[in-house]
């Protein structure tokens, strides 16, 4: 346990922390301009900034380059979205520009000022605009989509000045379904992850006028909505959510005020058992401070001073914790898995991992699990699996090495697995037997290749492949075989 949670009492089912010095704030800025930073997942930060004309232009931040670039595309007028006036990209997947990110915003245009949401696709056909989404209902206002998760997009729109609407998208199908808490007057969704939704609701007051808002977790897979409303709040609301490394531990950011009236951001950590640790977030010396995003510990958000409006972001430590390996693990048994993660536990290496036994995986993730490898995991059994992935929306984030002899499998997808999202920006050094149908999808930005002599290997990816071109295949060729790499 981290030193932010071991301020917490066990025992207690909800626990405030006071604000603690020694978090590293970080500024996070596009040069002098306004800065508002939006969404975060894995090293992909998405915001805005300030045009003239007062709109905003659509920014991407790699936070592995610490390079700033338009998204999705760079417009003569800094709008950064093709024929608009302004757009805010709000929530992205994992992937690259170019690649197999995915990222959900809004824009405006001149014919329709109102927000227009939409879905950009790294992996579509080039020249290819990103996929517009507007609510089907004659009174729709607004449509705005916050964030996207597996073939999932989640946001809302407006009929009316007094109302709001949460809206759950299917990417596959295109269709969409109102999701509004029961008696609510009015319901927004900002997060995702996995089946969990987060947001806000407002509450009718006693004589049914607009109440105060509550803070919600809706979970797709039971239908059941749970309100979390920060102890000191009258008003509460999420902006989103992550996984915490664990099954059923989740860490959330939210914004708050209390009886004072003033505005408040801080982090929700509900651990596997329902305890949950409120954490607060205030940039050293801003006026405001606003939380807007999270994925794993690391959270951004956006800070006033005098100068000015600026992002930041913040690692909290002691809210996240994965199965993890930093140092050296191997084992010569048959039929083992050295690390397996149960539905929603992530897998974290940054060491070595090597197996010699048959039928062995190395590490093995099932249904929202993330496996990050920035180590070694290599395996040399007969069937062996470096990674294996199964369940649905499972991920694989490489920047390390991935080995297994001819016999094995260097990554793969269970029968069993849907919708496996892969990111190689390591090495992928042997056989890829993916087999996750249509909605899977893989991204080498690194070298896919065999360095076990003889050649005749052959590999399967089902759904998107994107080789980009920081990517690289090298198929080994001798004779009359030669490694090949089908994509169904």
């Amino acid at each position: 346990m981290g030193w932010i949670l071991a301020l917490a009492s066990a025992a207690e089912a909800q626990a405030v922390l006071p604000p603690d010095p020694r978090l590293d704030y970080l500024p996070l800025d596009f040069g002098t301009a306004s800065t508002f930073l939006t969404g975060i997942r894995g090293t992909n930060v998405v915001g805005n900034s300030v045009i003239p004309g007062g709109q905003t232009g659509g920014l991407y931040y790699d936070g592995a380059s610490g390079l700033w670039s338009a998204l999705p595309a760079t417009t003569e007028n800094g709008s950064n979205y093709p024929g608009a006036i302004g757009s805010s990209p709000y929530g992205p997947s994992f992937g690259t520009p170019g690649g197999v990110l995915r990222v959900v915003g809004s824009y405006k245009t001149d014919a329709a000022p109102v927000d227009l949401g939409y879905l950009y696709d790294g992996a579509a056909a080039p020249g290819t605009d990103p996929l517009t989404l507007v609510y089907p209902d004659p009174d729709t206002g607004f449509t705005i989509a916050h964030s996207t998760f597996g073939d999932t997009v989640v946001g809302n729109y407006d009929t009316g000045p007094l109302t709001g609407n949460a809206f759950i998208y299917d990417i596959p199908s295109g269709t969409y379904v109102t999701n509004n808490r029961r008696g609510a007057v009015s319901t927004t969704a900002y997060g995702i992850w996995g089946d969990k939704i987060a947001g806000g609701y407002g509450a009718l007051g006693p004589d049914r006028e607009p109440g105060f808002e509550h803070g919600y977790i809706y979970d797709m897979r039971t239908g059941r909505w749970a309100t979390h409303d920060h102890p000191d709040a009258v008003f509460t609301h999420f902006e989103g959510i992550t996984g915490a490394g664990r099954g059923g531990a989740y860490n959330l950011v939210a914004d708050w005020i209390g009886d004072d009236g003033k505005l408040q951001a801080a982090v929700l950590h509900i651990d596997a058992e329902g305890r949950e640790t409120w954490i607060p977030i205030a940039f050293p010396g801003a006026d405001v401070t606003t939380a807007n995003s999270i994925h794993q510990d690391r959270v951004i958000g956006v800070y006033t001073d005098a100068a000015g409006t600026h992002g930041f972001e913040v690692t909290i430590p002691g809210i996240y914790d994965p199965i993890a390996n930093r140092g050296e693990l191997s084992s010569s048994a048959d039929d083992v898995t050295l690390l397996e993660g149960a539905p929603g536990d992530d897998v974290v290496n940054s060491g070595s991992i090597v197996t010699t036994g048959d039928f062995a995986n190395a590490v093995r993730v099932d249904r929202h699990g993330v496996v990050y490898n920035s180590g070694t995991i290599e395996v040399s059994g007969a069937t062996a699996g470096a990674v294996a992935l199964r369940g649905e929306f499972p991920s694989l984030i490489n920047t390390g090495v991935l080995k297994a002899a001819s016999a094995g499998d260097a990554v793969r997808a269970d029968a069993n697995a849907s919708g496996s999202l892969i990111v190689n920006a390591g090495v992928i050094d042997g056989r890829i037997d993916v087999r996750a149908g249509d909605n899977a999808r893989f991204e080498n930005s690194g070298l896919i290749g065999m360095s076990e002599p003889g050649a005749g290997l052959s590999s399967v990816i089902s759904g998107v492949f994107v080789q980009t071109a920081a990517g690289a295949y090298a198929p080994r060729v001798g004779g009359e075989a030669a490694d090949s790499l089908a994509v169904l």
